[in-house]
């Protein structure tokens, strides 16, 4: 799993060394810019299947495999392969900063020179740390097949994982650590002045999943097929499946990212069955009859789908500006032990708003 490159060179990375951009490929910075690969990702896998009768199957797995995710999207424009051109005028922002005969002003790249360049404090950055720290995920499972009666199989099993050093595309190694502090309170401003987003592919801690998952299955027999799944699972993540960005980013407080996943869901109920109706030509009910009658109830199917799932969770935040935490979002604090459901819609709150503060 090597380093992404460029067509003509490699990409970019940012040196919280010395506050400067490295371009992969120039000068005297080699293509890969020094970035750390491990090449020891093994990822074995094994199975188990035992008859233990002719109607009881025991299964079991397990399964490593190594995260595969690259910062292809926050690193396809990175600083100097994009440049801002900002532009303001001295009376506010709601007034021209030219007229538009003057047209757009060129703006001129940066010179590579060596392949080290400096980099606006205010300009954004995404790319690989210097040791990339790729994750893994442990899968397992384990469990048991019966035949039924009446053309029935029925499976229950135990499935999980554990993530290990889960990847995070956006942690901003600039975020904010000081409540209230604003950017003076950012890392990499006491040394380089830099308020900046400065965003890693990095790891940011773990997760696991587990669940009990059963079906009930009858295969086309006799008119009638059916499948029944049901999975009781929970799901914890330091970052969730929206944006792979942790809501709080300052270190003293990272820990309260560790929570139940936006995509949990505790029960998840699926029935699906096919029945052709009993009825007419070569069927046990009005079979007898004939002409327009067995041409009208010949023939027709019921179809049915059935999806029953518990709702996401979510969390009340609360306005970030009183925070003043660059990269982190503020959440409610729960003043009150029980949280009244008004069920309201729209304008009328669902959750009563004063259990909150």
């Amino acid at each position: 799993m090597p380093v992404p490159n460029r067509p003509e060179r490699g990409i970019e990375r940012y040196d919280t060394e010395t506050g400067k951009v490295l371009v992969c490929g120039i000068g005297s910075v080699p293509k890969d810019c020094g970035t750390e690969v491990s090449k020891k990702h093994f990822a074995p896998r094994v199975g188990l299947a035992y008859r233990a009768t002719n109607s009881f199957v025991i299964r079991a797995g397990y399964g490593i495999t190594n995260d595969p995710y690259e910062p292809l999207n926050g690193s396809r424009a990175n600083y100097p392969i994009l440049i801002a051109l900002l532009q303001s005028n001295v009376k506010g922002n709601l007034f021209p900063v030219g007229p538009l005969a003057a047209g757009i002003p060129p703006s001129t790249p940066p010179d590579l020179g060596n392949g080290i360049i400096d980099i606006p404090s205010d300009v954004g950055f995404a790319g690989l740390p210097k040791k990339l720290e790729r994750g893994y995920v442990q899968s397992w499972n384990f469990t048991l097949q019966k035949e039924l009666k009446y053309g029935f199989t029925g499976q229950v099993g135990y499935v999980a994982t554990r993530q290990t050093r889960m990847l995070s595309e956006y942690f901003d190694i600039n975020a904010g650590q000081v409540i209230g502090a604003g950017d003076p309170g950012k890392t990499l401003y006491p040394r380089f002045g830099r308020v900046g987003l400065t965003q890693e592919l990095r790891p940011v801690g773990t997760g696991h999943y587990d669940s009990l998952q059963a079906s009930l299955q009858r295969r086309f027999s006799e008119g009638l097929a059916m499948t029944v799944n049901y999975t009781w699972g929970k799901a914890i993540n330091v970052i969730d499946n929206t944006d792979y960005t942790p809501a709080v980013q300052a270190a003293q407080y990272f820990h309260l990212n560790r929570a139940v996943t936006g995509f949990d869901r505790t029960h998840n109920l699926a029935i699906t069955n096919i029945w052709e109706l009993p009825f007419g030509k070569g069927r046990r009910l009005l079979s007898s009859r004939g002409g327009v009658v067995s041409a009208i109830v010949s023939g027709w199917q019921v179809n049915n789908i059935l999806s029953l799932i518990s709702g996401p969770p979510f969390t009340v935040y609360a306005d970030g500006t009183s925070l003043n935490l660059p990269g982190s979002m503020q959440t409610a604090d729960q003043v009150n032990p029980v949280v009244t459901k008004l069920g309201g819609i729209g304008e009328t709150p669902f959750y009563d708003p004063t259990a909150f503060a």
